[in-house]
């Protein structure tokens, strides 16, 4: 490099900008493929359910809404200690509408 000036002695000024320009494009190529590895390895995490098959999220979603189910439809404690039950949702709507209707006088 000639310390004068800051230029390559004997290159052409075609041939300066043609390397500037090959230069520009190996940072940009190799700072792209630094994205692409940090993206699939180092970013990216596998989720607990994404660990799981489909089947597996099915029969884990079906068990969860047969749980569900279950405690809608049936009798149970909520806390024994201060008397608070569970209803099936069908009588708890029924007794509410029956609290809720105007009584005959």
């Amino acid at each position: 490099m000639n310390e004068t000036n800051g230029t390559l002695p004997g290159l052409k000024s075609s041939w300066k900008i043609a390397l500037g320009v090959a230069g520009a494009l190996a940072g940009v190529l190799a700072i792209g493929v630094l994205l692409v590895i940090l993206v699939k390895f180092a970013l990216v995490q596998p989720t607990v359910a994404g660990a799981m098959t489909d089947q597996e999220r099915y029969d884990l979603l079906s068990k969860h809404r047969a749980d569900d189910q279950k405690l809608l439809s049936s009798y149970g404690w909520v806390d024994q200690s201060k008397g608070i039950v569970r209803l099936p949702i069908e009588v708890a709507m029924q007794k509410l509408t029956a609290e809720r209707s105007p009584t005959k006088e």
